[in-house]
C-alpha cells in the first residue's frame, strides 16, 4: 500500500508537474498532464483502499469483540480497491486506443476510408449514368 502512494506521487504527481513546467506549449500537452494526473489519484486510491484493508485486518488480530465486523470491514475495502482497478483499466484500455489512433492520424484514416466509400458508391452510379446515356 505505501508502495502505491510511493509511486502515486513521487512518480505520477511529479511526471505530471515536469510535463506541465517543461513543456514548450503546455496546451499541446495537456491531455498528458491530465492523464498522469488521474492516474497519480488512481494510485492514491488504491493505496487508501489497501490500508483500509491492512487496518481492518490487523484489528481483527487484535480485537476481544466481534471480529465479523473488522472482517466485512476489511472484505469491503478489498471490494472498493478491485472494483476501482476495473475501472481504472477499462478507462486505460479506451485512453490508449484514442491516443494511439490520434498519433497513427484518425483523421487521415478516416477520410481515406470516406473517399473510398464514396468512389465505391460512386463508381457504379456513374456507370449506369452512361449506359443510360449510351441508348
Amino acid at each position: 500500500s505505501y508502495m502505491f502512494l510511493a509511486y502515486s506521487f513521487g512518480v505520477k504527481a511529479v511526471a505530471s508537474i515536469a510535463n506541465w513546467v517543461t513543456a514548450e506549449d503546455p496546451l499541446r500537452v495537456m491531455g498528458d498532464i491530465v492523464g498522469t494526473w488521474c492516474e497519480a489519484w488512481d494510485y492514491f486510491f488504491f493505496a487508501v483502499f489497501l490500508m483500509r484493508a491492512r487496518d481492518a485486518f490487523e484489528a481483527n488480530l487484535a480485537s476481544t469483540g466481534s471480529e465479523v465486523n473488522h472482517l466485512l470491514r476489511g472484505m469491503a475495502a478489498l471490494l472498493s480497491f478491485f472494483k476501482r482497478m476495473q475501472i481504472v483499466a477499462a478507462i486505460m484500455v479506451i485512453k490508449g486506443l484514442c491516443m494511439h489512433a490520434a498519433r497513427f492520424g484518425i483523421q487521415q484514416c478516416l477520410s481515406e476510408r470516406f473517399a473510398s466509400s464514396v468512389n465505391r458508391i460512386k463508381r457504379p452510379m456513374l456507370r449506369a449514368i452512361k449506359r443510360r446515356a449510351l441508348r
